[in-house]
């Protein structure tokens, strides 16, 4: 059973584009750095975030979203703390390889089902804790956990746009819905 969404807005933000993003690979668990154009959407991002309270900054430990959290931090002087959980999904046998041969809604060989993903995320989620809204700097796939876990449609392969913050805000009632919309400064 996973354990329950903590009941606080965070902020998100997808790491900024990698080279292989722009090719269409699928990176995984692959260590990759920011490509130019990942890096001028970091420093946007850090631009509409320096004005936030935010609390602290959760990251994966790959580089993409290592290096993405470094920017931000450096705008808002908040610490980067990296968080295994919030590492993207390993695709095992299909990772490094071009999107369109991963079959959908399959587990890879010799990599993580999609339900140990989810409890991997919704495990770190609640070690997330602050008094003012923290950031999480991650991966498309911990974006649509979260998405799936607070039961937010964004239909079949959904996800955000690199280096755009979004903000997650709990049920506003007793059995009110979960919202993610898009940071504005």
């Amino acid at each position: 059973m996973l354990s329950p969404l903590p009941e606080q807005p965070f902020y998100f933000l997808r790491h900024g584009e990698t080279e292989a993003n722009q090719a269409g690979i699928l990176q995984g668990q692959l260590d990759t750095p920011l490509g130019r154009a990942g890096r001028t959407q970091a420093e946007a991002a850090a631009g509409l975030l320096s004005g936030a309270a935010i609390s602290a900054i959760y990251t994966s430990p790959l580089d993409r979203a290592l290096e993405t959290a470094s920017i931000v931090s450096r705008a808002t002087r908040v610490a980067t703390r990296p968080l295994f959980g919030l590492l993207a999904r390993n695709w095992g046998i299909y990772q490094g390889r071009p999107k369109g041969e991963r079959p959908f809604g399959t587990s890879p060989r010799g990599g993580e089902t999609q339900q140990a993903f989810l409890a991997r995320v919704a495990d770190s989620l609640n070690a997330i804790v602050g008094s003012s809204p923290p950031l999480i700097v991650a991966h498309s796939g911990v974006f649509r956990m979260i998405c799936a876990h607070a039961g937010i449609d964004i239909g079949r392969g959904g996800s955000v746009p690199h280096g755009l913050p979004v903000r997650f805000e709990p049920p506003d009632r007793p059995g009110g819905l979960w919202r993610v919309r898009a940071f504005s400064a």
